[in-house]
C-alpha cells in the first residue's frame, strides 16, 4: 500500500497517521501483514520532515513499533519452531516403539526358525541312524534304499531350515 507523504503537512496529520499504522501493527496477526506495516512504519520514518516539531519523536516511536513487530515475529517463529520440536518427538517415540515391536517380531521368527531347524536335524539323525540300522541288520535292498532316501529328503528339508536361519 503506496502513501502519498505530501498530503501530511502538520504534527497532526503526521501523528495521525502513525496512530492508523500503531493500530494496523497490533492487529497484526501473521508475518506477512506484520511485514507490511513494518514497511509502511520504516517509509513513515524516513518521509516525517525533519523540521517538524515533534517529528523525532513520532520517528522514535515508528522505529520501536518496528523492533516490536520483529520480536512478533521471532515470537511466532520461537512458538512453530516448539511446535515442529515437540511434533518430531511425538514422532520419533513411535518410531521407537514400532522398532522396538518390529526386533521382538523379528527376534521371535528367529527362534521359530532355530527350533525348525533342530527338528530337522534330528529327524535327519534319526533317519540316518534307521538307513544304518537296516543296513547293518541285513535289509533288502529297496527297504535301504528307502530308509537312505528317508535320509536325504530330511538332509534336504534341514538345508531350507538353516536358510531361513540365516536369511
Amino acid at each position: 500500500m503506496s502513501t502519498d507523504w505530501s498530503q501530511f503537512r502538520s504534527f497532526e496529520d503526521w501523528g495521525r497517521k502513525l496512530g492508523e499504522l500503531l493500530a494496523r501493527a497490533s492487529q497484526a496477526a501473521d508475518d506477512a501483514s506484520r511485514g507490511g506495516v513494518s514497511r509502511e512504519l520504516l517509509e513513515f520514518a524516513d518521509e516525517a520532515p525533519a523540521g517538524l516539531a515533534g517529528a523525532g519523536e513520532l520517528k522514535r516511536r515508528a522505529r520501536e513499533a518496528i523492533r516490536d513487530l520483529a520480536a512478533a515475529d521471532l515470537q511466532a517463529g520461537l512458538a512453530s519452531l516448539r511446535s515442529r520440536s515437540q511434533d518430531l518427538s511425538a514422532q520419533l517415540q513411535l518410531i521407537r516403539e514400532v522398532t522396538a515391536q518390529a526386533n521382538k517380531e523379528a527376534a521371535s521368527l528367529k527362534l521359530q526358525n532355530l527350533d525348525s531347524f533342530i527338528r530337522s536335524a534330528g529327524d535327519t539323525v534319526a533317519a540316518l541312524k534307521e538307513a544304518r540300522a537296516s543296513l547293518c541288520a541285513g535289509a533288502d535292498l529297496p527297504t535301504a534304499v528307502a530308509k537312505i532316501d528317508q535320509g536325504i529328503t530330511t538332509l534336504e528339508t534341514l538345508r531350507g531350515s538353516l536358510q531361513k536361519l540365516t536369511s
